[in-house]
């Protein structure tokens, strides 16, 4: 390794007119940062000069530049590495910065023991002066699971993506190219919807039409080919939906044939609540917390992805931040050691980014006491499903805005939404250059990290919504204990009766068929906040004080006297 001789000098130059000084002193201050003692001549160096410096310093590392004219540079180091030769000055490692064309034309010569082009991220140079193929990514079986991919990867996050075209044949072709690419961990594949609703029930399913969403997914060899076509490259892990009932069934066979990197099943979600399915929510209900129990006793992660489904649909920040809390005392009471939170910025459309921030600092900070050894609290962002411009060039700016701003939580999976969504499904080409974008960002972030956290109006903000989340969750509580009991908590019963009631509401659920949908929400100041019928702000306590004097048994001054204040 380059590092570990006793001999950590490297010597740099721009060779004969070249004057691009940038790389090698980017270069050199990143070396430096590890360690090594760094010499620079300055630009247009001739070849004599820099023989001289090699004879005189004797450097382990030798650092050229030349970033002009393919041609004419192509003769000037075919004479450089002449003269090395014939002054036995070889013995050493030679590093080369010039253009895509030029490279070229060297590489044949297996002179220079690596060439960069421009662009190389600070952990790509790491990697060099480690002696390293930043490219490699072997097959490990230490890296065949969450856990293991997170420690190969620390300190950078991991990449996830979401994929389904529906032709399950151009499906598993694209799967491939991602996986060759090399740029993302995790492909979630996305069923179409009679997979997600009726794999286990094929008189159904064979009667539905195909792609709705996603792959046609038919047959567990379906499963094993998606899985077959994702053992290229880096090997990416595979995810999967739990879909909208039959679930431990659908785990089973996820398990089995996608080694399902871990479930992504809601508490309230995939009902008659939303329409992705026909469950009543109490059945729902009952069947997601199975499906979580599943996972949580075979030590398999889980990810909750129920907040931002109540963003979606306009509920009041607090509520977002609520249920956030919610969702993991429920995942820990159920036995989950691993805990994936899933925190989806940009959401609702109309928040801005300062308060949108906020909002997300307050679901962490609200569930943050709730870590433990036996729990695990992993950051799971992402951007906003709505925030997305139809036009290409806009989508891929606000993708790189939006991953700045999902490094100032410190993430440890980032799943990339794809610049392309708003326009079409994504293909491996799309998903591609979205992965190139993000992961660009995370490597300035974290080279040169800002902290966009401790802006004051951002942790006003914060702070806000944990007060005002704390004051829906007291009332949860003497709601659930006044009628279910000291154990209230895991009981579909109850879970249901905390939407059924509007402690948890939303105004985009309003219809004709349902009860829900009796809130009302505002973005005001960039922030999605409760409001009355005609638009004015609802603190919380108010809102729970019209909600208590439905039940004769809550004592609501009790409550509101009780209740926290920050």
């Amino acid at each position: 390794m380059m590092q570990s001789t006793k001999n950590k000098h490297i010597l740099g130059a721009c060779l004969d007119s070249c004057v691009h000084v940038a790389g090698i002193t980017n270069f050199f201050k990143i070396a430096q940062e590890k360690g090594y003692q760094t010499s620079f001549l300055g630009p247009a160096c001739s070849i004599d000069k820099i023989i001289y410096e090699i004879q005189h310093l004797n450097p382990y590392i030798v650092a050229l530049s030349f970033r002009l004219t393919p041609d004419v540079g192509f003769e000037i180091i075919q004479n450089f590495i002449s003269e090395i030769h014939e002054k036995n000055l070889s013995k050493r490692i030679f590093l080369l910065g010039c253009l895509p064309a030029l490279k070229e034309k060297i590489i044949p010569l297996n002179f220079f023991k690596h060439i960069f082009i421009g662009g190389e991220s600070p952990s790509y140079c790491l990697a060099i002066l480690e002696d390293k193929d930043p490219a490699a990514q072997k097959k490990n079986i230490e890296a065949s699971n969450l856990l293991s991919r997170l420690k190969l990867k620390s300190p950078n996050p991991i990449y996830r993506t979401h994929f389904g075209l529906n032709s399950l044949e151009q499906s598993l072709e694209e799967i491939k190219k991602i996986a060759k690419s090399k740029l993302v961990d995790v492909i979630s594949i996305a069923p179409d919807q009679p997979a997600q609703e009726y794999f286990h029930r094929k008189d159904v399913l064979e009667k539905c039409d195909k792609g709705a969403g996603g792959i046609p997914i038919r047959t567990t060899e379906d499963l094993q080919r998606i899985y077959a076509s994702a053992q290229v490259g880096n090997y990416p892990l595979l995810r999967i939906y739990a879909g909208t009932q039959d679930l431990i069934l659908n785990s089973k066979v996820q398990l089995k044939y996608l080694k399902n990197a871990w479930t992504a099943t809601p508490i309230f979600w995939y009902s008659d609540l939303d329409g992705r399915s026909k469950r009543p929510l109490k059945l729902a209900i009952q069947e997601n917390l199975e499906n979580i129990m599943w996972h949580a006793h075979r030590n398999l992660p889980v990810e909750i992805n129920d907040p931002h489904q109540w963003g979606l649909r306009a509920a009041p920040d607090h509520i977002v931040v609520a249920d956030a809390f919610l969702c993991a005392k429920i995942a820990k009471e159920l036995g989950v050691k691993t805990y994936i939170q899933q925190l989806m910025f940009n959401t609702p459309v109309g928040n801005s980014l300062n308060m949108d921030l906020g909002r997300v600092l307050a679901m962490i900070e609200v569930v943050e006491p709730l870590k433990s050894p036996s729990f695990d609290i992993l950051k799971e962002t992402r951007a906003g499903l709505s925030y997305f411009s139809n036009n290409p060039d806009e989508a891929k700016a606000q993708l790189a805005l939006s991953t700045l701003f999902q490094m100032a939580v410190k993430p440890s999976i980032i799943h990339i939404v794809n610049y392309c969504e708003a326009n079409h499904a994504a293909k491996a080409q799309d998903i591609i250059v979205s992965a190139q974008i993000a992961k660009k960002v995370v490597e300035e972030v974290s080279y040169d990290p800002i902290n966009l956290t401790n802006d004051p109006e951002i942790q006003r903000y914060k702070n806000e919504l944990i007060k005002e989340a704390r004051i829906t969750l007291s009332a949860i509580e003497d709601f659930g204990e006044s009628h279910y009991g000291e154990n209230y908590l895991l009981t579909p019963e109850f879970l249901t009766s905390i939407v059924e009631n509007g402690f948890f509401d939303a105004p985009h659920l309003k219809n004709d068929s349902s009860n829900f949908g009796n809130i009302n929400s505002k973005i005001i100041d960039g922030k999605c906040i409760c409001v009355t019928e005609d638009g004015h702000r609802l603190l919380e306590k108010d809102r729970i004080r019209r909600l208590f004097s439905k039940f004769e048994q809550l004592d609501v001054k009790s409550f509101l006297s009780n209740s926290p204040t920050c």
